[in-house]
C-alpha cells in the first residue's frame, strides 16, 4: 500500500514538473510570436512617435558595478531622441525608497547623454512591467509610443500593451552576452508565464495611481 502511494506521489510530481515545463515553453514562444512584427533593432527603421517609454531596472548590480541592461536601455532611448524618432521620454520605474529610485537614475543618465530635462518625464508608479505599460494610456493618456528595453523584455511589454489597447512598438536596446545574462533570461521565461496568468487568469489590477513629479 505504501509503495503504491509513493508511486502515485512520484507520478504526480513528474506530471507537475512536465506541466510546468510545457507552460514555460508555451508562454515563451507564444508571446514572442505575437509581438515579433512590432520590434525594431535599427534606428533608421523605427517609425516616429511622440514618446519613448523607457522601462526601468537597477542602475547598479549587487556588486556595485554598472548594470549593462540599464546602460544599454538609456543609450537606446537617447538614440531615439537624438535621431528625432521621439520628442519626449517617459522614464518609468520603481522608487522603493530614497536610495533606490529608477526614474531619477534614468533621468540623470539621459541628461548625461545630452537629452534635455524638458524632454524627460518620470513615472514613479512603474513597480512592474505590467504597471509601467498599463499606465501609458490609463495614467498618461498616451497611445502611440515606443517601448525601450532589451528584446526579451520588449516582447513581454508589447504583449501586455496589446491587452491594454496601447498601440506600441518596441526598440530593442543592446543585449548582453548569453553567459552573463543567462540568469536574467531564465527569469524572463517565468515572467512570461506570470504575465499570461496575470492577464488572462487572475486579472491582476495594475497600479494606476498618479506617479509623476
Amino acid at each position: 500500500m505504501i509503495k503504491n502511494r509513493l508511486t502515485i506521489v512520484l507520478l504526480c510530481i513528474k506530471l507537475a514538473l512536465l506541466g510546468s515545463f510545457l507552460a514555460v515553453v508555451f508562454a515563451g514562444h507564444y508571446i514572442a510570436g505575437q509581438t515579433r512584427d512590432r520590434l525594431y533593432s535599427e534606428i533608421g527603421a523605427v517609425p516616429r512617435r511622440e514618446v519613448a517609454v523607457l522601462l526601468g531596472t537597477s542602475r547598479f548590480l549587487s556588486s556595485g558595478e554598472p548594470n549593462p541592461y540599464f546602460e544599454h536601455r538609456v543609450e537606446a532611448a537617447a538614440e531615439l531622441y537624438h535621431n528625432e524618432r521621439v520628442t519626449r521620454i517617459l522614464a518609468s520605474g520603481d522608487r522603493r525608497h530614497a536610495s533606490y529610485n529608477e526614474p531619477a537614475a534614468m533621468r540623470d543618465a539621459l541628461l548625461a547623454r545630452q537629452v534635455p530635462d524638458s524632454a524627460i518625464m518620470m513615472d514613479y508608479g512603474g513597480l512592474s512591467t505590467l504597471d509601467s505599460v498599463a499606465r501609458i494610456k490609463h495614467v498618461y493618456g498616451l497611445d502611440d509610443v515606443v517601448i525601450v528595453s532589451q528584446r526579451f523584455h520588449n516582447e513581454r511589454a508589447l504583449y501586455i500593451a496589446a491587452e491594454y489597447e496601447v498601440s506600441a512598438i518596441g526598440y530593442n536596446a543592446q543585449g548582453v552576452s548569453r553567459i552573463w545574462g543567462i540568469r536574467t533570461e531564465l527569469r524572463e521565461y517565468l515572467a512570461r508565464v506570470k504575465a499570461l496568468l496575470d492577464l488572462h487568469v487572475f486579472h491582476t489590477a495594475p497600479l494606476l495611481e498618479p506617479g509623476e513629479e
